[in-house]
């Protein structure tokens, strides 16, 4: 650290690259650490290149007064298969947050639509990077309501996301759940317990 700014040493050649960051943490395990400058906040990969948007620059070769593109930046969450970190901006004046996702590989990630079958991505508006999810709110939202589940999922009101990289509506999931003979299942499950109830006194 030097005058309030912090910088990253090189391992391959042991260079201590220019002090630009406000703020910067370790590399975590997938190979990405945290960076800060004015009110912006981004990734940085081993290559020491940020995120700026959609791609990546070397940060050595951005001015000191840029700042990156997000205004917050999630852990990576998901499951052990799928890891994304949640990326937001202000839109609209800062009263909505605009979000995507980048995966453990660095790049943006896209969800298509499933309903039986996958949608092309074109022909739904949640399409990352060109049409970004609209995360409906403020910027007071909790972001942590935006990371995914140890198992990949993230439930919104009328939607589930898999970390894998698709989403189903909730009225897609009713619909081959209704299908494929599941709500059958749910309702001679629920018949059977109701006709034998399970004493909760019971050892």
């Amino acid at each position: 650290m030097k005058d309030g700014s912090f910088a990253y040493l090189r391992e391959e050649d042991g260079k201590l690259l220019p002090y630009r960051f406000d703020i910067a943490s370790d590399f975590n395990e997938l190979g990405f650490a945290m960076v800060g400058l004015g009110r912006g906040v981004t990734w940085l990969n081993k290559k020491f290149e940020i995120l700026t948007g959609t791609y990546w620059e070397p940060y050595t070769d951005l001015g000191i007064h840029e700042a990156p593109n997000w205004c917050g930046v999630r852990e990576f969450s998901g499951s052990p298969e799928t890891k994304l970190s949640a990326l937001f901006q202000p839109v609209f004046g800062g009263n909505v947050l605009m979000g995507c996702y980048m995966n453990s590989f660095g790049e943006l990630q896209h969800f298509s639509r499933f309903n039986g079958e996958l949608k092309p991505e074109k022909t739904d508006s949640i399409v990352i990077p060109q049409k970004s999810i609209l995360f409906r709110g403020t910027v007071a939202l909790n972001l942590k309501d935006y990371d995914f589940d140890d198992n990949g999922y993230l439930r919104f009101e009328d939607r589930i996301y898999f970390a894998r990289g698709f989403f189903i509506t909730l009225e897609d999931l009713f619909k081959l759940s209704k299908q494929r003979g599941l709500l059958e299942n749910l309702d001679r499950e629920v018949k059977h317990l109701q006709m034998h109830p399970v004493d909760s006194t019971e050892k």
